[in-house]
């Protein structure tokens, strides 16, 4: 099945300092003491490079069916210098990279930093492409369920910058039903990707969930986060889990759910 979101190619785990390869995660996972509920052949996925102190370099090697977003999670905003932004123009020319992201907007930081975050994403929109997806990252401040300020902000800010036909990836997708109209209305090539988080989703999540149409719907496991498990952390060998745990929302079963997200993976990413 196509994983949509991990965390990077080298992910350094709990206990391994020097990191892992994906291909050794979906083995160790396959293989450990608290295996995958419903086991999945990975058949490709997206490896994320979102911090900027860790981009590789603009000829990187990278085997296996893998393709690569590269961006600038919201977090690291301060780490990305003139230098890394001629990097990252150099990496999105890559033809294992396949979309731009980590971007957006995270409203964990102190508020006084907020403008400064919107200038660094706007001037990464700026690079984007209609045809290279952006795979957005949009949190709003503690205890804000379900990041409706934050998102109305960032789409204001794309409106501005983006053409509408900009395919877009809303990674670990928590709002409401109208958000998802809203980015529709906006911007028709946009989907949405659902992680395990949504064990937790409330009434309000679950009807959001529901009305992302079916050819709009993405699976994650966002690894390492989101673990399903008693082991501390998630791979992509979970990914048939987390589809059981989205599945019993949508009416519809995981396996079916997989064949379908696959495909709207290979639509937004490439086969």
């Amino acid at each position: 099945m196509f994983l949509t979101a991990i965390s990077t190619s080298k992910v350094i785990w709990p206990d391994n300092p020097n990191g892992h390869t994906v291909e050794e995660l979906i083995s160790v996972s396959k293989h450990g003491s608290s295996r995958p509920s419903v086991p999945v052949n990975v058949v490709g996925g997206v490896v994320v490079y979102s911090e900027p102190q860790n981009y590789p370099v603009a000829d990187f090697q990278l085997d296996g069916p893998w393709k690569v977003a590269a961006g600038v999670h919201p977090k690291h905003y301060q780490k990305f210098s003139t230098a890394k932004r001629l990097a990252l123009n150099g990496l999105i020319e890559h033809p294992k990279v396949a979309a731009l992201g980590e971007i957006g907007l995270d409203r964990t930081i102190p508020p006084g930093e907020w403008r400064a975050q919107e200038l660094v994403f706007e001037n990464v929109l700026r690079m984007s492409k209609p045809e290279l997806p952006l795979v957005l990252h949009l949190r709003g401040p503690s205890g804000d369920t379900y990041g409706s300020d934050v998102t109305g902000r960032c789409q204001a800010i794309m409106r501005r910058v983006c053409r509408r036909e900009q395919k877009i990836h809303v990674h670990c997708f928590t709002g409401l039903s109208q958000v998802v109209n809203d980015w529709l209305s906006d911007f028709p090539n946009t989907f949405f990707g659902v992680t395990a988080a949504v064990r937790r989703f409330d009434e309000e999540q679950k009807s959001g969930l529901r009305a992302i149409p079916r050819n709009r719907l993405l699976l994650e496991t966002d690894a390492p986060y989101f673990p399903v498990g008693i082991v501390p952390y998630s791979t992509p060998a979970y990914l048939g889990d987390t589809a059981a745990f989205v599945a019993v929302y949508l009416n519809i079963g995981p396996c079916d759910l997989m064949q379908l997200t696959l495909r709207n993976a290979m639509t937004l990413y490439g086969s």
